[in-house]
């Protein structure tokens, strides 16, 4: 999940099945009360019938310091290659956008090996690349360093990438980054 700039938002990955078998990416909206609490009358749903592109759920998700971009894990429709997708994000009229040709189809060391939490390098912009937590059932988890094109947000895996972390033990599932972002 990740809260918009002026805590008027949470926004949760998640996925919609339209009939059982086909299961596609989905962001939840909710409306933040001003005491913290969500408003579950105020949930928008957007996707999750293949409007936000044809990857399996949204597990993950983070905005870029700009708002401008929705940063996104997921994987292919055959459930095979883990993905990163970027959406555009409007909080004025809320709205959430698949950006077609802005999917990355993450090196990953092997099929057993899921994409977790996100976060962007940078604290303003679009976050100048973005790192992605990734561990191996079972152990072993590497980063992935993608870059992020400054116009379009869209992403590509760094030809080093993922960078394995030493401990064979070490399942690695949420990643942050200092300084964080402004908000």
């Amino acid at each position: 999940m990740d809260i918009t700039a002026d805590s008027q938002y949470v926004l949760f990955g998640s996925s919609g099945c339209l009939d059982g078998l086909h299961c596609y990416s989905a962001i939840d909206i909710v409306e933040i009360n001003p005491d913290g609490s969500l408003n579950p009358d105020s949930e928008k749903i957007f996707g999750g019938d293949g409007t936000l592109g044809k990857s399996q759920r949204a597990f993950y998700v983070h905005l870029s310091p700009d708002e401008r971009f929705l940063y996104s894990t997921g994987w292919t429709d055959d459930g095979q290659i883990q993905q990163e997708i970027t959406f555009t994000f409007t909080e004025s009229p809320l709205n959430i956008t698949y950006r077609s040709g802005c999917t990355t189809n993450l090196n990953m060391p092997s099929i057993y090996t899921m994409a977790y939490s996100l976060a962007t390098a940078g604290v303003s912009g679009t976050g100048g690349a973005l790192y992605i937590a990734e561990s191996e059932d079972g152990g072993a988890g590497d980063v992935a360093l993608l870059h992020i094109n400054p116009t379009t947000g869209c992403t590509k895996e760094a030809p080093e990438s993922p960078f394995s972390i030493a401990d064979p033990h070490a399942a690695i599932e949420s990643v942050v980054v200092w300084p964080p972002r402004p908000f």
